[in-house]
């Protein structure tokens, strides 16, 4: 009998080992979920914060705004706005008008008269430079872009120039050196250049919209008793 009751208590406190091993695993797994859960939780409010403190930032440089610029300056910066992209427009024209005129600078690729694309690049740079403050952030980001990039490739055409011109060369293998100096331009600034006439196009469009809506304003003003 006694032995009969040794194995119960035997086997009763192996239960109880396993039932205390499996506890411990169940807590260790709820702790560790309890905790994946929490942390998740800190981190989703960690962002909710940034993205309060970003738009608590962008509200007060709208109140910054709103407080520093008078109707009459902000009205004088829209004026000057215009009358820059109608500048801006012109050049694009005038570079349109250069595509077709030589149908090779169309493809825009290493292989087209690269000074033709350089002289496009310079005067959209040249332009935007003059410009800064009137125009678009989203078109002076881009300005800047090229303009980092395509000082760079001048700077290293002027650089192989001035070693041909050292080497005795003749004037031709001088051009030749620039010419080849300038493929650079294509790989370099191309994307930018394209995806500044898009921003061009943009801003206009959003002037448009801007004087429509402004003589929309106007015309229902007028006709108010």
């Amino acid at each position: 009998m006694g032995t009969i009751i040794n194995g119960l208590l035997a086997e009763g406190n192996v239960m109880v080992s396993v039932i205390s091993f499996v506890l411990v695993i169940v807590f260790g797994i709820f702790s560790y979920m309890r905790t994946k859960k929490i942390n998740a939780e800190l981190a989703n409010h960690k962002r909710q914060h940034a993205i309060d403190i970003e738009n608590m930032k962008v509200e007060f440089l709208r109140y910054e705004a709103y407080t520093t610029i008078s109707k009459e300056i902000y009205q004088n910066l829209f004026s000057k706005r215009i009358v820059v992209y109608e500048t801006l427009l012109s050049l694009k024209n005038e570079i349109d008008q250069l595509k077709v005129d030589n149908v090779e600078f169309l493809e825009m690729h290493e292989d087209s008269d690269s000074l033709l694309f350089a002289n496009a690049v310079k005067k959209i740079s040249v332009a935007s430079k003059e410009n800064y403050i009137v125009i678009s952030n989203d078109l002076a980001v881009l300005s800047s872009d090229l303009v980092k990039k395509s000082n760079k490739v001048f700077s290293d055409t002027n650089l192989e120039m001035l070693k041909a011109e050292m080497q005795n060369d003749d004037l031709n293998n001088i051009i030749e050196a620039e010419n080849k100096a300038l493929q650079k331009m294509f790989s370099e600034c191309y994307d930018v250049y394209k995806n500044w006439f898009i921003q061009l196009d943009k801003d206009v469009s959003k002037i448009r919209k801007v004087l429509d809506f402004s003589g929309d304003f106007l015309k229902n003003e007028k006709t108010l008793p």
